[in-house]
């Protein structure tokens, strides 16, 4: 207890005061320094995110566009070959139709 009694002795209010002063300010300078390079990381990762985003939409509507050709395409194919399925049922059913027929007229 002695000791410290005599550092109190040795050190004097001034002393005391510029050192806590002196930290005093070096903490809000890091403070500010800390908030600035913060809201800078901030700025930048939102530019990343929107241009990511943006190229996300572009892939996105591209990809959609093409499912919608491919779709368009195979609509089209289907189409066709219904028409040629029915076709050759029609043809078929003639052929059967005129046989029966050409089979009634004989007998």
């Amino acid at each position: 207890m002695e000791s410290f009694l005599e550092i109190l002795k040795e050190i004097n209010i001034t002393q005391i005061i510029i050192i806590f002063t002196g930290m005093w300010f070096f903490y809000n300078r890091l403070d500010n320094k800390i908030d600035r390079v913060e809201n800078r990381l901030a700025d930048r990762i939102d530019k990343v995110e929107n241009s990511l985003n943006e190229r996300i939409d572009r892939v996105e509507n591209s990809l959609n566009e093409r499912i919608d050709k491919v779709e368009r395409k195979l609509e089209l194919i289907q189409d066709k070959l219904m028409t040629r399925i029915d076709n050759l049922y029609n043809l078929f059913a003639g052929f059967l139709c005129n046989k029966k027929d050409d089979s009634d007229k004989a007998a």
